[in-house]
């Protein structure tokens, strides 16, 4: 039951920012549903004591391949997809936190909270490069008008 209730959450969540970010109308839908399955990717790897780096990086990298699909099913740009399905992923409360304890002058816990930020954020990083590293010809597959074209040139 609390996997439908974060899917929900962070799908409703991705979709309301889909709307501010002004993506296509027709593409709002499939912007929830990325962010959905990011969020759900690492609720499931965070609950089995993997910390929080490795199931980052691992659902970034599983956002990354989701959208690439997506993008090649729907024939949109992947970046809208995946700007959108990054969100539920930022680590915006470790910022808070670090700018909260460089204000109130306490360097020590600014310190901890940033570099946790950091590493939260060069593991999105690294989940979008090694799943952008994937030759797109595999997700073109995905394109029923490019698997037609291809039988049509046989």
């Amino acid at each position: 039951m609390d996997i439908i209730i974060h899917f929900t959450v962070s799908a409703v969540a991705t979709f309301a920012f889909a709307k501010l970010f002004n993506a296509p109308v027709k593409e709002l839908l499939y912007c929830g549903i990325t962010g959905g399955i990011a969020w759900i990717i690492f609720f499931i790897l965070s609950n089995n004591n993997l910390g929080v780096v490795l199931p980052m990086l691992i659902s970034s990298f599983g956002l990354t391949i989701f959208a690439r699909i997506i993008a090649a099913i729907r024939r949109v740009p992947v970046t809208v997809y995946l700007v959108c399905g990054i969100f539920p992923l930022v680590p915006g409360r470790g910022v808070y936190y670090t700018i909260y304890y460089l204000i109130t002058r306490e360097s020590g816990l600014a310190g901890e909270y940033g570099l946790r930020t950091l590493e939260v954020a060069i593991a999105i990083t690294f989940g979008i490069i090694f799943g952008s590293s994937i030759p797109q010809k595999f997700f073109n597959r995905f394109n029923k008008e490019y698997r037609n074209k291809k039988e049509l040139t046989k």
